[in-house]
């Protein structure tokens, strides 16, 4: 399993790739759970979350909306995002999004009452009147990268 977590700001990416969370995370999580999956560092009064999951997380700093989606994806979740766009990016990203997953993999985004452009809207998206779809088509021409941009084979950054 490999995770690609992204973000435009590069302090969040650089907080998230460091995995350590205040201690007050013991209050939302189980004693299980604390233990099975983070560190405690008393010292700092934190929490660091255990090298096994963080070895499956690749951070990296991406603007959804200028640059090239990645590609073969079974899980794209964008929950904390589209929210924030108004309907005319949400359309334009959601082919974008369909693009980047593979045939059959999921998706998952805001609930539809706050996404303009939600599953509902798209009939590419298996589970209408969820938040949660699947890729079942080919995407459409118009979600495919400009041909101009061309995609270098090694973790799907832009080439120029």
């Amino acid at each position: 399993m490999q995770i690609f977590a992204t973000d435009v700001d590069a302090r969040a990416i650089a907080q998230a790739r460091s995995g350590s969370f205040p201690a007050s995370i013991a209050a939302d999580l189980t004693p299980a759970r604390l233990e099975r999956w983070f560190l405690q560092e008393p010292e700092q009064g934190r929490y660091r979350i255990r090298k096994v999951i963080r070895d499956l997380v690749i951070f990296s700093e991406q603007d959804v909306i200028k640059d090239p989606p990645f590609s073969r994806l079974d899980l794209l979740s964008c929950r904390n995002l589209l929210i924030y766009l108004n309907a005319d990016l949400q359309r334009r990203l959601i082919p974008l999004f369909h693009y980047a997953l593979n045939p059959g993999a999921r998706s998952s985004s805001a609930p539809p009452r706050r996404c303009a452009s939600s599953s509902r809207s798209s009939p590419r998206w298996s589970a209408p009147g969820s938040s949660i779809g699947a890729r079942t088509t080919s995407p459409a021409p118009s979600a495919r990268p400009s041909a101009r941009l061309r995609l270098s084979p090694r973790r799907g950054r832009p080439s120029r």
